[in-house]
């Protein structure tokens, strides 16, 4: 597994946790 496909995945869910938590 390539470390920029892990990165883009975990800012991808950090992305979604934020955009989730915006009221």
């Amino acid at each position: 597994a390539r470390l920029s496909e892990k990165t883009a995945a975990a800012v991808n869910d950090l992305l979604v946790l934020v955009l989730v938590g915006r009221p």
